[in-house]
């Protein structure tokens, strides 16, 4: 018989990680000040680092291109397409668009990897529940897992991946794990926000170009347009490939009979992940759910659990709450790293 634990952030600040999106903002201030500047100014809403990656669905790409026009419009763009100082402006706005994209994409996915590498706390206590664990699920990009409990790299699966050159596929369940060679895949980071309408620029040219055919920045405008509707896509989370892989995963963990769900919000956007573990193991196995909660919330966070507990496994599934905020919960610190 094995036990599955599926961790989410809650499993990082419990043990003291500074992993919260505030913190990454911090990080980040001191690397490339410009672009924490930029994103707060494009993507305009209260609490934009609390929940900062779903917020990326909300960057406002005609605030970006009223920007790039600000900088670069000249009456040169009016004039026939011969006019090199229509090209020069057009080339210019072309740049900027293509130039913040990429810094909220490529350039923000590597300095969150570089952050999550340096991501250290002091606890080094252990939760009993992960003394002989045979399985793991992380939606972390940390490695906690790994380094305070010491458990397999191999016998984990990161379902948004974690920072390093390889990224581990599960191929087959008489293999466990392979190590591909999978150039450019690094983090799945991004929003989840896939059932919002985005912002979409119905005619890529914008209203002050008088001639399309003879305008001299219609075909950079045009291009840089396309580049900007591109962006919600480009900045989405790309899971598509996680779900074959986790049941690849699932069924090689085919003797679970206990599953614990720590530090997880079980928010909406990754019931599915949820679903396709419930399915596969069925009604026998036993789900121990904690949460984190002071005595005032704590009616509430389990209420509200319980609920997105009750969307994935069926009502015979036998299950448990443990609110890690109190000192006499089971699954609370046992050891530290000495045994002490």
């Amino acid at each position: 018989m094995s036990d599955l634990i599926i961790i989410g952030k809650g499993f990082d600040l419990v043990h003291d990680r500074e992993t919260r999106y505030e913190h990454f903002r911090d990080y980040l201030y001191t690397k490339d000040k410009e672009l924490v500047a930029a994103l707060e100014r494009f993507i305009d809403v209260p609490d934009l680092w609390q929940d900062f990656e779903n917020n990326l669905a909300l960057l406002d790409i005609h605030d970006i291109a009223e920007y790039a026009m600000e900088l670069s419009a000249t009456e040169d763009m009016y004039r026939p397409m011969n006019n090199s100082g229509g090209l020069h402006a057009a080339a210019h706005f072309s740049s900027i668009c293509k130039q913040l994209v990429a810094s909220f994409t490529r350039d923000l996915k590597s300095h969150m990897a570089d952050w999550i590498n340096k991501i250290d706390g002091p606890n080094d206590e252990r939760l009993s529940c992960i003394e002989n664990v045979d399985y793991a699920i992380s939606f972390n990009y940390t490695k906690t897992l790994e380094h305070i409990y010491g458990v397999d790299r191999e016998s984990t699966f990161y379902i948004h991946n974690t920072p390093g050159g390889e990224y581990y596929g599960f191929i087959s369940v008489d293999r466990l794990c392979e190590i591909i060679d999978w150039s450019g895949i690094h983090l799945i980071f991004g929003h989840g926000a896939r059932d919002r309408e985005p912002q979409r620029f119905d005619n890529p040219i914008p209203s002050m170009t008088r001639d399309y055919d003879n305008n001299a920045a219609h075909f950079r405008l045009e291009s840089a347009y396309e580049l900007l509707n591109g962006f919600y896509e480009e900045a989405a989370k790309k899971t598509e490939a996680v779900i074959p892989e986790l049941g690849h995963f699932l069924r090689y963990a085919s003797d679970v009979k206990r599953v614990y769900i720590i530090g997880h919000s079980l928010s909406d956007v990754e019931m599915h992940y949820f679903q396709v573990n419930a399915g596969h193991f069925g009604s026998d196995v036993e789900y121990h759910v904690s949460y984190f909660a002071t005595d005032d919330e704590e009616e509430t966070e389990r209420a509200n659990l319980e609920y997105q507990v009750a969307q994935f496994l069926s009502k015979k599934a036998r299950r448990a709450f443990y609110n890690l905020a109190r000192p006499d919960c089971p699954l609370r610190h046992t050891a530290n790293l000495d045994g002490q």
